[in-house]
């Protein structure tokens, strides 16, 4: 399997999902909203895709 592409997922708490996201900077943007709020620590994480055939 080869690498196609990344995906960013935004946690809070104790690595609750909040949603994904097509781009790190929609993800940084949803988290900093979270941790403006004050009552939440929210991260990123880079979640990479794979599929198809590896290249011989």
């Amino acid at each position: 399997m080869t690498y196609k592409f990344s995906v960013w997922q935004v946690y809070y708490n104790n690595k609750i999902l909040v949603g994904t996201y097509e781009t790190k900077q929609i993800a940084l943007q949803v988290a900093s909203e979270i941790n403006a709020s004050g009552n939440k620590l929210s991260y990123v994480s880079e979640l990479k895709v794979y599929g198809g055939k590896a290249n011989d």
